[in-house]
C-alpha cells in the first residue's frame, strides 16, 4: 500500500507537469514493485488481440511481452530476497533469452543478439542462486536419511561436523543471493530492461513472411535437438537438455498467449516432445552437484577455529557416508538414463515429425 501511494503521488506529480505516460514501466517502479504504474506492465503483458494466429512473428513478440511482465514483477521480490522469487523470475529469463535466439530473425537479428548476451548474463548468476537453494534442500534431506552409524564419532563431534556442512550451504546461498542483487543494480541490468521495452513497444518489421521464418527457426531447433543427442554422452547430457528446452520455449511462443486452440495442434506437440526429450535428459545429472560440493567441502580446513585433525575426521566420515548414499542415487540416474535412451530416441524423432507438419 505504501509503495502504491508512492508512485501514485510521483505520477500525479509528474503529470502536472506536463509529462505524458510511459508505454513502458519505470524503473522506479520495478525497483519499488509496480503500483499505479501497472497499467503500463499491463500494456507490455497483453500487448497481443484475441486471434492472433499461431506461428506468427506477432504471437512470438505477444509470448515475450507475457515473460517481460513476469520478469518485472519478480524483480522487487528477487532484490529483497523473499522466497521462491528466484524461482519465478528465472523460468522467464530462460525464456526470453532461447526465445530471442531461436527467432532472431523474426524479430532482428542484431536487437534480439545484444539482449541474448545480457539474459545469459543474468540466468547464469539466477541459476547459481537457484542451485544454491536447491543443494541446501538436498543436504538437509541426506543428513536426516543418516543413520546413526558405529563408525561415525559419537556426540558433539557429529553435531559439530553437521552444523558446518549446513552452515556452509546457508554461507554458498547467501553469497549467490549478493552477487544476483549486485547484478541487479548495474547498467547492464538496467540497459537489458531498455532494450526488451524498446523491442516490445516497436518490433522491427520481419524481412520475410513470419510464418515461414518460425517454421524454419523450429525446423532448424529440432535437427539440432538431433545432432545433439546423437552426439551424447553422460557429461553431454546437460548441454543437450539445454538445446531441448530452447526448442520446447521457442514451439510455445509460437502459439502465444491467445491463440486459437485449433491452430495450435502442431506447436503443441512439437513442445510435448521437446519436453520428454528434456526430462529424459535431466534425469542423466541430478545428484551429481551435491556429490561435487561434499567433496570439496571434506577437504577444506576447519574455520571454527578447531584442532584440524580432531575437526577435520567426523567431517569426513560424516561426507563419506553423505557421498555413498548419493553415489548411489547418482548411479541409478545414469542406468535410468540409459535404458531411457529408447525414450530420448522417440521424443527426438517426433520432434523431428511434427516439425515438418508445421
Amino acid at each position: 500500500a505504501d509503495r502504491t501511494t508512492l508512485l501514485n503521488a510521483i505520477e500525479a506529480t509528474l503529470t502536472q507537469a506536463g509529462a505524458a505516460p510511459s508505454t513502458s514501466l519505470a524503473k522506479i517502479a520495478r525497483a519499488l514493485g509496480s503500483g499505479s504504474a501497472s497499467t503500463a506492465a499491463s500494456a507490455a503483458s497483453s500487448g497481443s488481440k484475441r486471434g492472433i494466429p499461431a506461428g506468427s512473428a506477432a504471437a512470438v513478440i505477444a509470448t515475450l511481452a507475457h515473460q517481460h511482465a513476469v520478469l518485472v514483477a519478480a524483480d522487487p521480490a528477487v532484490r529483497s530476497g523473499q522466497p521462491g522469487a528466484v524461482r519465478r523470475m528465472l523460468p522467464a529469463v530462460r525464456r526470453l533469452r532461447n526465445i530471442l535466439d531461436v527467432y532472431a530473425h523474426v524479430v532482428g537479428a542484431d536487437t534480439a543478439h545484444g539482449i541474448v548476451i545480457d539474459l545469459t548474463a543474468l540466468s547464469a548468476v539466477l541459476t547459481d542462486v537457484r542451485r544454491a537453494e536447491r543443494r541446501q534442500r538436498r543436504l538437509r534431506r541426506a543428513l536426516a536419511a543418516v543413520p546413526p552409524l558405529t563408525a561415525l564419532p559419537p556426540g558433539e563431534q557429529v553435531e559439530a561436523a553437521r552444523h558446518r556442512l549446513t552452515e556452509a550451504a546457508e554461507t554458498d546461498r547467501r553469497a549467490a543471493q549478493a552477487r544476483l542483487v549486485d547484478l541487479l543494480t548495474t547498467r547492464q541490468y538496467y540497459g537489458l530492461l531498455d532494450d526488451l521495452d524498446r523491442l516490445l513497444t516497436a518490433p522491427p518489421a520481419p524481412r520475410r513472411p513470419s510464418s515461414k521464418a518460425v517454421r524454419t527457426a523450429l525446423r532448424a531447433g529440432a535437427a539440432r535437438l538431433r545432432d545433439s543427442v546423437a552426439a551424447l554422452d553422460t557429461d553431454g547430457a546437460p548441454a543437450a537438455a539445454v538445446v531441448a528446452q530452447r526448442l520446447r520455449h521457442a514451439a510455445d511462443a509460437a502459439v502465444g498467449p491467445d491463440a486459437a486452440a485449433g491452430a495450435t495442434k502442431p506447436y503443441r506437440r512439437l513442445a510435448a516432445a521437446a519436453r520428454r526429450a528434456e526430462r529424459a535428459l535431466d534425469s542423466a545429472v541430478e545428484p551429481h552437484d551435491l556429490i561435487d560440493w561434499l567433496d570439496d567441502r571434506a577437504g577444506r580446513q576447519p574455520v571454527d577455529g578447531g584442532d584440524p585433525d580432531t575437526s577435520r575426521v567426523p567431517l569426513a566420515l560424516l561426507t563419506g557416508v553423505l557421498i555413498g548414499q548419493l553415489a548411489g542415487r547418482a548411479e541409478c540416474a545414469d542406468a535410468h538414463h540409459r535404458a531411457d535412451a529408447a525414450a530420448l530416441t522417440d521424443a527426438v524423432h517426433r520432434c523431428r515429425a511434427h516439425a515438418r507438419k508445421i
